[in-house]
């Protein structure tokens, strides 16, 4: 078997005054990863619970339970009559008492568990120091009057050595014992701390970067946490290569931190570095910790940043304006591709918006064909033609810098479905085409076109639930008209109604 004890406090560097103590603390030579609090329920007096003490303190880089000792002692579990086994009390009051609590005042236990005990019922750590010794016994042997042999111990000398590593010595005497559960080695408290949650049906939170992004103007990066972090995040970065001018978290997402910086090349790889550790803002224990990187791409605007675009020849381009005044059979001012368009098989709508209130959004689809005539794939406005495309379409690609769109294979063969709804007509949203997970009540991708000039420019993917873009209501010549990309965060979710093209600076 194998004892430990494990103090936090020594005496001896204490202060005391108006009937109070302040302890200092111990010689530090191990890390607490946890404590089962079911394993020693005197001790924790509760019947079962955890304490968790895996975490490193960002401002000291110090293990966050501050210093801890832990010094134990083994014997041979199996043979009673060996010296470490018939002299285990003795190490016990040498160990426990005379070295550690007498000779260097060390006190107090982990919290949750005993100061001393069997390893079973102590903390989990990464090592413990260790004390074995040599017993050299005399006994006398006498015959009495009756010619019996009588055997008493004189006495023994016990000499005390230093085994340095509990593990070790515990595990030499008791190789059949798993103490690696107790006493785990160095660097391995976070991993034995997940497992044993996990065996709990717990899961610790984590801090991380989920995405870095760089900015078109190529002097901003959005930089976005899984959770909201502390303020002390606008400080904590370093680019190399690039000066970082200014850093705030965003204002309504405290997992969002924006960050101003000197002007990036195109299509350059940086990486951002921490220099301090990050915090989560609602458990500040949980850190991001320094030296932790994530790399990002120097971007700009346009079709660039479709993957596959450059395979694709441009047909029509449009500045889209705030209110437009295409009425009912005007045509859109269109830029028009250099190269000549004669038959194609696929087709692809790039739709790249720019708001203070959803940033910088595109998304990209690409599709089968549906039509061979270049001019019903804009706006199907009366005066191209009054083309109306209430559809599906096949094979569709999707890409967007928008987390709430699902990208789809960028294969062209990817069997996914996409719905058209262009025409130059109103809508209501009775869904008469069953179309899936599309509502009554709501317009969204199940819309049925009826008479009136409200107009619809939307693709949506109804197996997913999702709005690709939408731009609507630009047949009536109204001061705004609807924009968005992705499903709308509150009210109809292909953006009828919306009227909001003036919020933003740029619509493309």
């Amino acid at each position: 078997g194998a004892a430990m004890c494990c103090y936090v406090a020594d005496r001896f560097k204490g202060t005391c005054g108006g009937g109070k103590c302040v302890f200092g603390e111990p010689e530090d030579n191990s890390d607490v990863c946890y404590v089962d609090m079911a394993n020693a329920p005197y001790s924790a007096r509760v019947a079962s619970g955890i304490a968790v003490y895996d975490k490193v303190d960002s401002s000291e880089g110090s293990d966050s339970e501050g210093n801890v000792y832990c010094h134990g002692f083994a014997w041979d579990a199996a043979d009673d009559t060996a010296a470490s086994s018939r002299y285990k009390g003795n190490l016990l009051l040498k160990v426990g008492m005379k070295d550690h609590l007498y000779d260097k005042g060390y006190v107090q236990n982990v919290p949750g568990a005993p100061m001393c005990g069997c390893i079973e019922q102590m903390p989990v750590v990464s090592k413990a120091a260790c004390t074995d010794l040599v017993a050299e016994e005399t006994w006398q042997i006498e015959k009495d009057a009756n010619g019996v042999f009588l055997v008493s111990s004189v006495g023994v000398d016990i000499a005390y050595g230093d085994c340095t590593d509990l593990a070790t010595k515990a595990k030499e005497l008791n190789p059949d014992i798993a103490y690696e559960n107790y006493l785990i080695g160095d660097g391995q408290c976070h991993s034995a701390v997940d497992s044993f949650l996990a065996g709990e049906g717990i899961v610790r939170s984590h801090l991380e970067i989920v995405l870095v992004e760089g900015h078109p103007t190529k002097e901003q990066i959005t930089v976005t946490f899984n959770h909201e972090v502390e303020d002390g995040a606008v400080g904590a970065f370093t680019i190399e290569g690039l000066t970082i001018n200014s850093a705030a978290l965003h204002p309504d997402n405290k997992a969002v931190l924006i960050l101003q910086t000197s002007l990036q090349t195109y299509g350059t790889e940086y990486t951002l570095v921490t220099k301090n550790a990050i915090s989560k803002r609602s458990a500040n224990m949980v850190v991001l910790p320094v030296g932790t990187t994530a790399p990002f791409y120097a971007i700009e605007y346009g079709l660039s940043n479709a993957k596959g675009a450059e395979n694709y020849n441009l047909a029509l381009e449009l500045d889209i304006p705030t209110s437009p005044t295409w009425g009912n059979t005007g045509v859109p001012a269109y830029t028009y591709g250099t190269e000549p368009i004669s038959y194609f098989s696929r087709v692809a709508y790039f739709l790249e918006l720019e708001s203070e209130q959803y940033g910088w959004q595109w998304v990209w689809v690409s599709m089968d064909a549906f039509t061979q005539n270049v001019m019903n794939l804009g706006f199907p406005t009366r005066g191209a033609g009054s083309v109306v495309y209430d559809q599906y379409v096949d094979n569709v690609n999707i890409l967007s810098n928008q987390p709430q769109i699902t990208p789809c294979d960028d294969s062209e063969l990817s069997g996914q479905k996409a719905r058209l709804e262009f025409w130059p007509y109103s809508y209501g949203t009775s869904n008469s085409e069953s179309v899936p997970f599309a509502s009554n009540r709501l317009y969204d991708w199940g819309d049925d076109m009826n008479t009136g000039t409200y107009g619809s420019m939307q693709i949506h993917v109804p197996s997913y639930g999702e709005v690709l873009f939408g731009v609507n209501r630009w047949a009536r010549n109204d001061p705004k008209i609807d924009i968005g990309i992705g499903n709308q965060p509150t009210g109809h979710p292909d953006w009828t109604f919306a009227e909001n093209s003036d919020i933003y600076t740029l619509k493309k």
